[in-house]
Formats: C-alpha cells, structure tokens, sequence
C-alpha cells in the first residue's frame, strides 16, 4: 500500500491520537506499562492542513485541506 492508502484506510485512521507534546512521557510510561507499543507519526500545526511527510520517500503523499478532510468525512458519515 503506498503512504496514502495507508493513511487514510479507515482501520488505521481510528488509531490516531493527540498527545500534548508535554504529555508525551507520561503517554509512553503508559504504554510501556501496557506493553502497548506506539509511533510519533507528526505534530499539529496552526494551518487548515493536513500534510503527511513521508521521510524515506521525501514527499507529501497526503497534502490536502482540513475542510476538504471533514467535509468528505461528513459525506461518508451521511451514507452509513
């Protein structure tokens, strides 16, 4: 699967969580504790963006609008 299957395949889209950078210790304590293994994929930036940077590739398989994401999010949520 290529980055951008992989990013917005839906079993991998409900795994993604938002950790406060500050948190980020106590998050991996827990997961440790848990035995829950777990990947820093990114940051949050101020932008209505959603870009996904693929280092081995070095591009953005993923570059889109925050809007464009919800919006189509909506759509899929109205179908069900």
């Amino acid at each position: 699967m290529s980055p951008k299957q992989i990013w917005c395949n839906e079993s991998q889209e409900r795994y993604v969580l938002a950790i406060a950078p500050e948190r980020l210790d106590e998050f991996r304590a827990f997961c440790e504790r848990e035995r829950c293994p777990f990947s820093v994929v990114g940051v949050a930036i101020e932008d209505d963006q959603l870009i996904v940077h693929d280092t081995e590739f070095d591009n953005d398989p993923v570059n889109m609008s925050l809007s464009v994401f919800a919006r189509q999010a909506a759509q899929d949520d109205a179908q069900t």
